[in-house]
């Protein structure tokens, strides 16, 4: 047991080691850009070309029909109605089950000492059963939340 501990630590510290040597990598501006890029190609897709001039009041429909403030604020809402809705099922009981087998082939045996006169009792004994099942079920309702 002495010679294992002293192995366990160095592996354990070796590990925690490595694991704070990595370091993430920042996007690059030209990375940025591409996004950038991407996402602007997303929300103009479905925009209609532009076929000659355009009158005040055409340019004015484009305007309503086309405002990037506008989508970007509808995303906005949609996403936030997402966690709201996700936050209702935050609210619902928690059940969680559980269920374990453990068995042996024989019957776990010991021999004991007599605690008067010091001596082992020649009978070997045993204080479990062969096969253990064991389950555990768990209800948790947190009724009373508070801001998250």
């Amino acid at each position: 047991m002495s010679r294992i501990f002293p192995l366990v630590l160095m592996v354990m510290a070796v590990v925690s080691g490595n694991g704070c040597a990595i370091k993430p990598i920042p996007l690059t501006e030209g990375e940025v850009q591409v996004r950038v890029n991407e996402d602007r190609a997303v929300l103009t897709k479905e925009q209609e070309p532009l076929n000659g001039p355009v009158d005040l009041y055409e340019a004015m429909a484009r305007a309503l029909k086309y405002n990037l403030d506008a989508r970007v604020e509808l995303m906005h809402k949609m996403l936030a109605q997402t966690q709201l809705d996700l936050s209702h099922y935050a609210m619902l009981p928690r059940l969680a089950a559980n269920a374990g087998f453990d068995g042996r082939n024989n019957f776990p045996g010991g021999v004991a000492q007599s605690l008067l006169t010091g001596r082992q009792v020649l009978e070997p004994f045993t204080s479990a059963e062969r096969n253990i099942f064991s389950a555990d079920l768990s209800l948790s309702w947190n009724v009373v939340r508070g801001p998250q």
